[in-house]
């Protein structure tokens, strides 16, 4: 065999064993590279001769480049080692597990960092010899290893396979030999850094373990790393360790072993241990659940903590105190407790350091836990201290603790409430509320948001307190968008109290806030919290407001809050606070007695929501149709809801077919057959036209196709009897008399009349007025009824309609006792001047042309001057109307009736003076009767008097009579009160 030959050979086997050795082979091979000449490196030099064009070099170049590239290549590869590695034998019957033992005994560190990250995997693969040839290996490696990456990750891989169940449940005592290991390891492992990651391990799996396994292996070794000549970190953990074993073991081992080394370690010579064990203390107490253990093991601790000298050892064993609390006896409290936390306030208070902070949050937990045992002396103690804490936080000359006093600040305010349930009365007058008025003016926006979060605890812990109201009041008016989110959240809790303040408030003779001014600030609330990016504090408004519906009438409710959660529907960014709009609307809708008010909310879903312009607004139909079927009965569902629904079957946008076909079969399940037979005809016949007309893509077509099995699928009600409760609910609500409905205009709907029949007795004996088919009649004392003799006077209603003869006549009465003194009501009106010349009936002629001289007169004055002209003055009336009511500003019993002979002199036209003491009512006293233009002056501005609503009235009294005024009669009213 010739050396070309040969030499052929050895690639071709090279190529066949190790790909990279046989390229490098190859290309010495080609190349024929003898590796003791080296030539020497050449270099680049600016040649001035050589032309420097920037166009391609010539083939010689190029073959100096390809040089250059191979002396770097074989400079940089060991090509001996490849060759070797390449001529190396291999066992192709070698199992992976064996190849990964030999790895973990003669690899590298970070191959035996693979193999251990990937046993997980190879446990599964191959259990039972992995565990049986890699498990006790690693355990070796661990032992003679120094490096802290192989412990740290041989530790993750035990608390992995201990927490899976999956391997325990494979290879039964598994968690029991990874436990040995463990405690191997913290035991004879030397770098404490690794010791602590394996103690981290343990804390980590002794949930996991046995009940057994712990108190034989786990207790010991807590008690071991517990001692004074452990490492600090090592006694840390294990008061770590303490507190996740009271948990688990029986109370005999926490009463022998945990208990004293709990107090072994309150006795530790290190601060940072000290700690660790004071902020467990609380779990040990629990866990006993025993006053005497608690006592005799728990309570020389805690005056042992309270004592200690550093800051950080205080804070934590004041705020374990509040937890102990219950469970100490009721005598080791009132003697040991209450004298050592009033010690250790007064040290905060004097040294103001980081303990102050624990006082200003624990006062409250500690005064509820105690409340039942506190003599007077000791309440006031704690009123006191919450108060000193307070002002001396918000003393502007703590400058250098302005961080501590805020904070101060803050956990003061979160234990408000607590303060304003134990302290009433006089106490929390003179104390609590000057402090609560400091807390709502506080520049610390998150001291108002707390004191916000928690305003519904103290409203109804104390809604006899009318304060309470105002500062609601200046919670809202200060505009501060996170405070009223907060205030919102629980609105409905605090809304009950709110409106009973009100209604208290209401019977002062000048109150500082009513119930519209209440309703208004609701309202607002709505205007800061909509444009937040807090949509979930804008949801919970808005499904809290029909919490209104208790204390607001239903006409208030349509005309206040029904447009807000209108425009919310229609206008709220997030879809969630537009579905509580709905769902809010649906709510007050069902409460609403009157059918045209029911009808108004109706039509807002049927025909401005449904059909919209946009299809995220159509689609808001749809989402409501759930909890229209779940709020209200079928027969309401099927009258007002199911044809708009299924109109939007012939959608353009496909998202809304496809949403109206979902619905079907939850609209089915609600049916009842054979009473909704063809309800379920027309589902059917929907969604068969969408699945013959729709020519969407291929996803769309296969939802209709599974929307359209469903429906198939779905069974109807087989049961109607909730749905029958339902019904009786409405029909409950919905046939309340009208009457108890305030008479308001709805969008130009005005409230019926009262029955017919009702009868109203007057105050005047033996005279009863009846209303009897919109006429009013006068019946005496046998009962015969007979017509008003007043044929010429006629009564208007509020909506100003063209004065007919059929006009019906107020239903209302005033008290017509003589002996009261008269009570005369004068609005405030700008500069009027109302002058009486003549006591004759009969007005001047200049007064007959000018008409009155009050400013708005001319606003409800109807009279044309045709009419003026050819009526008689002995027959014709006014035919002005008259204003909305305002009857519910008089009293009945606060009107006298003048003399008949005053009366005809004063109030009445000629025509009418003979008959005037009969229907003195109907044209003196009623807000809806109104003077024509022969009246006299004097009447003529009563009557305009009433007009002045926006204005505010006032009443005074005289005991003269009217009658009695001097015949030129002149009164100024200047200025406005």
């Amino acid at each position: 065999m010739s050396d070309d030959e040969s030499a052929s050979e050895t690639i071709i086997i090279t190529r066949t064993r190790f790909n990279g050795a046989t390229a490098v082979a190859n290309a010495e091979a080609e190349l024929d590279l003898d590796d003791d000449d080296d030539e020497p490196i050449k270099t680049k030099v600016y040649d001035p001769d050589r032309d420097q064009s920037p166009m391609p070099r010539g083939l010689d170049d190029d073959d100096d480049e390809d040089a250059d590239f191979l002396s770097k290549v074989r400079i940089g590869l060991d090509v001996a080692a490849l060759i070797a590695a390449a001529e190396e034998d291999f066992d192709l019957t070698e199992t992976v597990v064996d190849a990964a033992v030999k790895t973990l005994m003669t690899g590298k560190e970070i191959q035996k960092l693979s193999i251990i990250k990937n046993l997980p995997q190879t446990i599964k693969d191959y259990p039972d010899e992995t565990i049986n040839k890699l498990l006790p290996l690693i355990q070796d490696i661990v032992s003679a290893e120094v490096s802290l990456d192989v412990h740290c990750d041989t530790s993750d891989l035990y608390k992995t396979l201990i927490k899976d169940r999956a391997y325990e449940t494979r290879t039964p005592g598994l968690t029991d030999k990874l436990l040995n290991y463990i405690l191997e390891n913290i035991e004879r492992v030397k770098d404490h850094v690794a010791t602590a990651a394996w103690l981290e391990t343990l804390l980590d799996i002794v949930t996991f373990i046995t009940p057994k396994a712990v108190t034989e292996l786990v207790i010991p070794v807590t008690v071991t790393q517990a001692g004074n000549r452990q490492r600090i970190q090592r006694r840390v953990i294990a008061a770590r360790l303490i507190e996740k074993l009271c948990a688990i073991v029986p109370l005999d081992n926490i009463r022998k072993d945990l208990a004293p080394c709990a107090k072994m370690l309150c006795q530790d010579p290190n601060a940072t241990v000290r700690t660790a064990i004071a902020q467990r203390l609380s779990v040990i107490a629990q866990s006993l659940n025993n006053s005497a253990d608690c006592v005799s093991l728990l309570l020389p601790c805690l005056i042992e903590l309270c004592k200690d000298d550093d800051p950080g050892v205080r804070e934590a064993i004041l705020n374990t105190i509040a937890v102990c609390l219950p469970y100490f006896t009721k005598e080791s409290r009132k003697t040991v407790v209450i004298p050592l936390l009033r010690k250790c306030s007064e040290q905060a208070l004097i040294l103001r350091d980081s303990s102050l902070t624990v006082v200003a949050k624990q006062l409250g937990p500690w005064l509820f836990a105690l409340k039942e045992i506190l003599s007077p002396q000791e309440k006031r103690w704690f009123i006191d201290t919450y108060c000193r804490v307070i002002y001396m936080a918000s003393d502007p000359g703590q400058k250098p603790l302005a961080s501590l006093m805020l904070t101060c600040r803050r956990l003061s305010a979160f234990n408000f409430p607590c303060f304003a349930l134990v302290y009433e009365g006089d106490v929390f007058t003179s104390k609590l509320l000057p402090v609560l008025e400091k807390f709502v003016a506080d520049p610390d926006e998150e001291i108002r948001g707390t004191i916000a979060a928690g305003f519904h605890e103290v409203m109804n812990i104390r809604n006899e307190e009318p304060a309470l109201l105002h500062i609601f009041v200046e919670l809202v008016k200060s505009g501060a968008v996170e405070v009223i989110q907060h205030l919102v959240r629980n609105l409905h809790k605090a809304v009950p109290a709110l409106y009973a303040a009100v209604a208290k408030e209401e019977q002062r003779r000048i109150p500082k806030v009513t119930k519209l001014q209440l309703d208004r600030l609701i309202v607002g609330c709505n205007r800061l919290t909509r444009n937040t990016g807090n949509w979930r504090s804008h949801e919970s408004y808005l499904l809290n407001l029909p919490e209104l519906r208790e204390f607001v009438c239903p006409a208030d409710m349509l005309a206040t809050f029904v447009p807000i959660l209108k425009e919310e529907v229609l206008t709220a960014r997030a879809l969630p606070c537009r579905i509580a709009a709905a769902t809010s609307l649906l709510r007050i809708m069902r409460d609403m007695p009157a059918a045209k008010s029911r009808q108004v909310i109706i039509d807002f879903f049927t025909k401005t929501v449904a059909e919209h312009k946009s299809c995220h607004r159509r689609r808001l139909l749809l989402d409501i149709v759930p909890i229209v079927l779940d709020m209200f009965s079928r027969r309401f569902f099927k009258e007002h809801i199911l044809a708009p629904v299924l109109k939007l079957a012939d959608d353009p946008v496909s998202n809304i077919r496809l949403q109206q076909c979902r619905l079907m079969p939850l609209i089915k399940k609600s049916l009842y057959i054979p009473e909704d037979e063809q309800v379920l005809i027309s589902l059917e016949k929907s969604v068969g036209t969408l699945l013959r007309t729709e020519g969407g893509s291929a996803h769309d077509r296969q939802l209709f196709r599974q929307y359209a099995c469903e429906l198939s699928r779905v069974e109807p009600l087989e049961n109607a009897k909730s749905d029958a409760v339902k019904v009786a609910e409405e029909d409950r609500i919905w046939t309340e008399e009208e009457d108890k409905v305030s008479p308001t205009s709805i969008n130009g709907i005005t409230s019926p009349p009262p029955a017919p029949g009702v009868r109203k007795a007057s105050l005047r004996k033996g005279i009863v007025h009846v209303r009897k088919a919109g006429n009013l009649v006068v019946a005496g004392s046998n009962g015969s009824a007979s017509p008003p003799k007043d044929s010429g006077s006629r009564s208007y209603g509020s909506s100003l309609p063209v004065p007919s003869s059929d006009s019906k006549p107020p239903s209302w009465k005033t008290n017509r006792l003589v002996d009261k003194s008269k009570i005369a009501v004068v609005r405030p009106q700008p500069q009027i001047t109302i002058t009486q010349r003549s006591p004759s009936p009969m007005p001047p002629k200049n007064e007959e042309k000018g008409g009155s001289k009050l400013p708005l007169a001319t606003r409800y004055r109807s009279l044309t001057s045709s009419s003026s002209g050819s009526s008689s003055p002995t027959t014709s009336s006014a035919s002005t109307s008259s204003p909305p009511s305002t009857s519910r500003y008089y009293s009945s019993s606060s009107l006298t009736r003048p003399t008949a002979s005053s009366t005809s002199r004063l109030y009445s036209s000629p025509s009418a003076s003979s008959i005037m003491s009969k229907s003195y009512t109907s044209s003196y006293s009623s807000p809806t009767s109104t003077t024509g233009p022969y009246s006299s002056g004097l009447m003529s501005s009563r009557s305009m008097s009433t007009l002045r609503r926006p204005y505010g009235l006032m009443k005074v009294q005289s005991s003269s009579a009217i009658e009695r005024k001097p015949a030129n009669l002149s009164i100024r009213v200047t200025g406005m009160s």
